[in-house]
């Protein structure tokens, strides 16, 4: 068991050392290089001032004149909600051969500044009879002054980077960024009505 022991003690020492000789190296190869090109990365929360919802309406019928119908009922339900606009981004209709009935499906763009009533909406909508909602975007009329902040602060992670690394080099320039908001799974800023602007940037330091 104490020979077990003190093996397994050697190995973890052997693996520290190799580890700190790899840092040391790598540490070196910064030192000989005439430029050093690091990434940062920042990130900061904006209160969304817009939200879109992205919804589908479709309905089936033996007759493509009725579910037309049906259709345009639901979208003049949807229209009078009064909380955004409606705009209409696709229109189509297809006869299934195995029941003889046709379907109609329009896919619409609701938007709104009325960011505390998503919730409400969202279940009216349902209520009138929309069939999907396939997403609720937030986002931010003017997101300029936050993208700055995102900048500067991917910015001041390269830096420290740069100073883990200890490289003795003066940040030389800005290769390229970009910054854009941050969405997963269909939802762009979250229930919560915040949207996240992130920043990447690829920055270059010369001696």
């Amino acid at each position: 068991m104490k020979k077990i022991f003190v093996r397994a003690l050697s190995f973890v020492f052997a693996v520290i050392f190799v580890c700190s000789l790899m840092s040391v190296c790598a540490f070196a190869a910064y030192d000989d290089a005439e430029t050093v090109t690091l990434s940062g990365r920042g990130a900061v929360y904006a209160p969304a001032d817009t939200v879109t919802i992205n919804v589908s309406i479709e309905t089936t019928a033996k007759k493509e004149s009725a579910a037309k119908a049906e259709n345009d009922e639901i979208l003049a339900k949807l229209k009078s909600l009064g909380h955004g606009e409606v705009s209409e981004e696709s229109y189509f209709s297809y006869e299934d051969m195995a029941t003889s009935k046709t379907s109609v499906s329009r896919f619409l763009i609701y938007t709104t500044d009325d960011i505390s009533s998503v919730d409400d909406i969202t279940k009216k909508m349902i209520d009138i009879g929309v069939t999907g909602i396939n997403c609720i975007c937030y986002s931010v009329k003017d997101r300029k002054p936050y993208e700055n902040e995102a900048l500067k602060a991917a910015i001041e992670d390269a830096e420290k980077k740069a100073e883990f690394l200890g490289l003795s080099m003066k940040l030389s320039e800005i290769n390229e960024f970009f910054c854009h908001p941050y969405c997963d799974m269909g939802m762009c800023g979250g229930n919560d009505g915040m949207v996240m602007i992130e920043c990447e940037v690829s920055v270059i330091y010369k001696k």
